[in-house]
């Protein structure tokens, strides 16, 4: 580009400038401001030398709380500096600057936004202006913390980056950026209050221009089929390929809730490489019949940064006995207990037959399993009132009832087991799966010998 057209597009940026200040009024004068800023960045962006990517736009509407919060400022002008478009609101939900970006932005946010949006950000802490100004080129940029005005002010950041012919430009939003040289950057008026800590702002893939990884999955849309009864952990398989020309990065696989337990498979891809994602559900914590979740797959790809995954599944029940068959409760809970106290409580769960829909087999417990070697489960015969045909008659019919209780405690917080009954008939062997639950708290801390004590109420 030449000097003239260089010297055409400061003047256009100036000139736009200008304008924009004659028509301020304090009811606009923040939404003006913040077009300005954009604006003059075109203008000085145009004019530094080896330039990552094309120039910023306008912030569409130019919003107050744009202009106010100055970490969404900076770190918009950042991914935009890097040829990365991205609308405001979609950065200030990343930095979680809240509805009207009126949270303050930490370091911390903005050095996680910039990283997911794959750049570079490391973080530095320089003894004066000079020592940091001297990392910059026209491949990194600068964000700089600026400690508070006043002692309940909160900190400020500003955006500084190498311009042509060696200057600085140094955008200190709400005010318009400028281009100048490194002596007078020394000393602005912004500068003076430099902390000294500042991030250090790249694109990792500087030197292999052009080259983008693009993940795609085979299917989004995966069906495992029936799950038996007995199993422990899901596992399925999502098969993936790196259709770019970049090295594809997996930065994460996230499920939907607590049945989601890892995955597994290769972290980088290199362009045209396959490879498979194993990921694991613990069935335990589902419940029975058809159920579906979703897998989250983030990675470094520029145009889908995350890709969906639904799992479907059909899993059988834990309890499939014969119609006639009845047994409670259905569950054992207990409760919020001392961990000292487990080993005093003790359930009992009984299983009989129904009267009415009795089935020819008799009622007979092949073997118990227990999910805790911890828990103790002792049968004992009883009998239970069955109503006959007239109301004033009964009959007891022989059951089957077991006491549960804890030869040992767990350890604490929440625990959560099951007990499984097999049984056997002429049509095939079947099951009572009673679920076992509860939080064992901590054991009471011994009383002073003032009468005090410290344990939990």
């Amino acid at each position: 580009m030449s000097g003239n057209t260089h010297e055409r597009l400061l003047r256009s940026g100036t000139a736009v400038l200008d304008q924009q200040r004659d028509r301020i009024v304090s009811s606009s004068e923040r939404r003006v401001r913040g077009l300005i800023t954009v604006v003059w960045l075109t203008a000085l962006f145009l004019l530094a030398p080896g330039q990552v990517a094309g120039q910023p736009v306008l912030v569409p509407g130019g919003t107050p709380e744009y202009v106010e919060n100055c970490g969404v400022n900076v770190t918009y002008l950042t991914l935009r500096y890097f040829g990365i478009d991205q609308p405001v609101t979609q950065i200030a939900r990343k930095l979680a600057a809240g509805p009207r970006f009126e949270r303050f932005v930490s370091v911390a946010d903005i050095r996680r936004c910039l990283i997911s949006n794959d750049l570079a950000a490391e973080g530095f802490k320089a003894k004066d202006v000079r020592s940091m100004l001297k990392k910059l080129d026209t491949k990194r940029v600068i964000i700089a913390y600026l400690r508070p005005t006043t002692e309940n002010a909160l900190g400020h950041f500003v955006f500084l980056a190498l311009g042509k012919g060696g200057q600085i430009i140094i955008a200190d939003p709400p005010s318009p950026p400028s281009s100048q040289t490194l002596k007078a950057t020394l000393e602005a008026p912004a500068l003076a209050r430099a902390t000294g800590e500042f991030l250090l702002i790249s694109r990792p893939e500087m030197s292999a221009a052009g080259r983008q990884p693009r993940i795609h999955v085979a299917k989004k849309n995966i069906d495992l089929g029936k799950i038996l009864w007995g199993t422990e952990q899901i596992t399925a398989q999502i098969e993936i390929k790196n259709a770019g020309n970049g090295v594809l990065e997996i930065k994460e696989v996230s499920g939907p809730c607590n049945c989601f337990v890892g995955y597994k498979g290769e972290r980088k891809l290199a362009a045209g490489a396959q490879s498979t994602i194993k990921v694991f559900f613990n069935r335990n914590s589902m419940p029975s019949g058809r159920q579906t979740r979703r897998v989250v797959i983030e990675s470094n790809d520029p145009e889908q940064n995350s890709v969906e995954v639904e799992f479907a599944m059909d899993l059988e029940p834990e309890s499939n006995a014969p119609p006639g068959v009845r047994w409670a409760p259905t569950a054992l809970d207990f409760g919020r207990i001392r961990r000292h106290k487990l080993g005093e409580s003790k359930r009992v769960v009984t299983i009989w037959k129904w009267k009415d829909e009795q089935h020819s087999d008799p009622l007979e417990v092949q073997r118990i399993e227990c999910t805790s070697s911890l828990l103790e489960v002792t049968p004992f015969e009883t009998t239970v009132p069955q109503p006959l045909d007239k109301a004033t008659e009964t009959n007891r019919l022989p059951v089957l009832s077991f006491s549960i209780k804890w030869k040992s405690a767990p350890d604490e917080g929440y625990f959560q087991e099951k007990i499984a009954f097999h049984f056997k008939s002429a049509k095939g062997p079947w099951r009572v799966v009673i679920p076992l639950r509860g939080d064992a708290l901590p054991q009471p801390e011994p009383t002073s010998s003032m009468g005090s004590s410290t344990s939990i109420r």
